[in-house]
């Protein structure tokens, strides 16, 4: 039985940022649209008015409602005031309760050929369950599923499953699995929340997108337990956000442990590198295996998973399915590296540029005897 894990990173629209002068991602966009999403979701504005109006600034949006990379959506009320003479620009509503509408990131559409990419990382590693990171929703993830990798593989996935998670920009985590390994039971925890917060209006939500359980079962009789996960960004630090989500997987974990469950996946984006904080509070407080350790794992002879050079993705095996574990791997053939254009062993050949690329991160499997 083979798993993957796959940050597709969209599989047909991905959000637009500002590019700096190297024409990298501009992370102070990011960094100020998720801190605005905080701001604006707060029952009142005082004191942060000045900030609200500087973080629109920087996404371009202190004098226009609308613009390439991001948007103003108002239904009712206005989020600023702006006048001419003399040139200025307020908040408007004294709270959240005052308008209604949202500020929200743009997404660009992709080439049909970066799609047909990442399929085709897809059928490279051929999983019989694929963890999925960063999928639209589920429609979209049953129509690439259909009509770009039956195209570019000749086969498909018989199942398909996403819930949407709490991220705003639609980056959800799913999973699909082949005809013999349908899903069952599934349990979201897009409603776990921080301690302390159960009986707010607006309680904090711990997970970022979600960390689903899927139950499915394994070929002699038996069934597995995965848990997908993309934890929150690096982009504007995150470090005590990501242990919280570490925390809470480990608490999971541990419960379904307690409930004689031992054959148990934990797989996704993880966004941070080994020996970090939060990966230490999910390996110190489990018995969970680091797939890319254990023998028969084959790295590639590099340590990253990520074109930035980090390694943030992960699969943990439960100690029963770390000695099933037989082989791993990663492929790294759909990341865009301009020096490796000419190489087919380090790169698709149909990645000619780099909005061609199949997603920045690489793809990890598994085979296990099961």
């Amino acid at each position: 039985m083979r798993i993957a894990s796959y940050n597709v990173e969209n599989l047909f629209r991905r959000p637009t940022v500002f590019m700096d002068a190297e024409g990298d991602a501009n992370e102070d966009v990011i960094a100020a649209y998720t801190k605005l999403t905080e701001l604006l979701a707060q029952e009142s504005y005082a004191g942060d008015e000045d900030e609200i109006v500087e973080r629109l600034e920087v996404l371009g949006l202190k004098w226009v409602d609308e613009n390439n990379t991001a948007v103003i959506r108002e239904t009712r009320g206005q989020l600023l005031k702006r006048t001419r003479k003399p040139k200025a620009a307020h908040v408007d509503p004294e709270g959240r309760a005052d308008w209604i509408g949202w500020v929200e990131l743009k997404r660009r559409e992709l080439s049909s050929q970066a799609t047909e990419n990442t399929a085709a990382i897809i059928g490279e590693v051929n999983p019989d369950v694929l963890a999925v990171v960063e999928a639209e929703d589920r429609l979209t993830l049953d129509r690439f599923n259909e009509y770009v990798l039956q195209k570019v593989n000749g086969w498909m996935f018989r199942h398909t499953m996403l819930v949407d998670g709490n991220d705003e920009r639609g980056i959800d985590v799913g999973a699909m699995a082949k005809r013999s390994f349908r899903i069952g039971r599934l349990c979201s925890h897009i409603d776990d929340f921080k301690e302390g917060e159960e009986e707010k209006d607006k309680p904090g939500r711990i997970f970022s997108r979600d960390c689903p359980e899927y139950e499915v079962p394994t070929p002699d009789g038996g069934s597995l337990l995965l848990m997908v996960n993309h934890f929150k960004s690096k982009i504007g630090g995150g470090e005590e956000r990501r242990t919280e989500q570490a925390e809470q997987v480990a608490k999971i974990y541990g419960e379904r442990r307690d409930q004689g469950w031992e054959r148990i996946v934990v797989a996704g984006d993880l966004n941070d590198t080994p020996g970090s904080e939060p990966l230490i509070q999910l390996t110190s407080k489990t018995d969970l295996e680091d797939a890319w350790e254990l023998d028969g794992f084959d790295t590639g002879g590099e340590d990253s998973t990520h074109s930035g050079g980090d390694r943030f993705d992960y699969i943990f095996l439960s100690p029963e399915l770390g000695k099933a574990m037989k082989a791993g791997g990663v492929n790294r053939r759909g990341i865009w590296k301009a020096s490796h254009k000419d190489d087919e062993d380090k790169m698709l050949s149909t990645i000619t540029e780099e909005d061609e690329a199949a997603s920045d991160h690489a793809a990890l499997w598994v085979e296990l005897d099961v």
